[in-house]
């Protein structure tokens, strides 16, 4: 996995570098080195409930998912660069979840049909744990009967999308904090 280092020096030689207290050692976003880089998955990688999803993994993991669509949302074009966006629910025998499906997988995915994707990264957005793709993302339609028979009711599906709001306000007189979601 590459690594980003700040605030580091090198021996006089320029053969190695010379951290300490002062060095901060992180994890690089996707858009901060240009090597191809080629995160090797476990084998293991097998896919949790996604109540198991939402109970124990942490942001940022890398999880798999198997799920049935229940939801497929209009695509959106965000950010600065414009990149598509479909906000769409899958469900299995537990618990549904909200997924965001990026850019070239968007025409991959139908609404009512089973998915194996992996990975998808574990997010928490508005207080709520949900899960989208990344650019190393493979989907791929599977045939599961338990999945196939999983229904959710419009009762239900209104439930799960009233999760957002929009207000609209005449003025900000300040701001407490804000959360970066994506850098684009």
């Amino acid at each position: 996995m590459p690594v980003k280092i700040q605030h580091f020096t090198y021996t006089s030689d320029d053969k190695k570098i010379v951290i300490n207290d002062m060095t901060k050692i992180s994890e690089p976003g996707q858009t901060e080195y240009s090597f191809q880089f080629k995160e090797s998955m476990p084998s293991h990688m097998e896919p949790v409930s996604i109540e198991d999803m939402l109970s124990r993994s942490n942001e940022w993991e890398n999880v798999t998912l198997s799920g049935k669509v229940v939801r497929v949302g209009d695509i959106s074009m965000v950010g600065a660069k414009q990149l598509k966006l479909a906000e769409t629910t899958f469900a299995d025998s537990t618990e549904t979840i909200v997924v965001d499906i990026w850019e070239q997988h968007i025409p991959m995915i139908e609404n009512g049909k089973v998915y194996c994707i992996t990975p998808v990264q574990v997010r928490s957005w508005a207080g709520k744990k949900k899960l989208f793709t990344t650019v190393r993302s493979v989907v791929t339609e599977i045939a599961d009967d338990t999945l196939s028979k999983v229904f959710i009711s419009k009762k239900d599906l209104k439930t799960i999308d009233c999760n957002e709001v929009t207000v609209k306000v005449s003025n900000i007189h300040s701001v407490q904090a804000v959360e970066t979601f994506i850098h684009f």
